[in-house]
């Protein structure tokens, strides 16, 4: 602690601090224009997308909505999903407790991945569940 101390007050370090802050705020100078250009671009693609996204889920909910046969068939798909959620989830719990401590660790790590697939796919059924909800109502 006391050599940290030391170092702390020593010219050599406080000359090199600034040298250092003066060579990040010229870099930050030249790179904002293209960091702040960069963020718009990302930021209207994601609008774009978003924009995008909403208009493909109201043309499904208005499909639905004009074939009941399809809303029966989206409600069983979905209902699909959560039972092989609930089914990944679970057996990636087993998994990952039988396998957490053993040798063969990367059986855990296994697990874990079954169990993130599970949650996966329980949104993707929440999803359809409430697509065919939309087109019901």
């Amino acid at each position: 602690m006391e050599t940290f101390l030391e170092n702390l007050k020593s010219p050599a370090w406080l000359i090199s601090v600034v040298v250092v802050g003066i060579i990040l705020s010229w870099a930050a100078a030249y790179l904002k224009e293209g960091t702040d250009r960069l963020g718009s671009i990302l930021s209207r693609r994601w609008g774009e997308r978003t924009a995008a996204r909403a208009a493909a889920r109201t043309a499904l909910i208005a499909h639905l909505r004009a074939n009941p046969q399809e809303q029966v068939m989206m409600g069983l798909d979905a209902l699909d999903d959560k039972i092989h959620a609930a089914l990944d989830m679970a057996m990636g719990l087993i998994v990952g407790a039988l396998f957490a401590r053993s040798s063969a660790a990367w059986l855990g790590w296994m697990g874990i991945l079954l169990f993130a697939i599970g949650t996966w796919r329980l949104g993707s059924g929440q999803g359809k569940q409430f697509l065919v909800k939309a087109a019901r109502s």
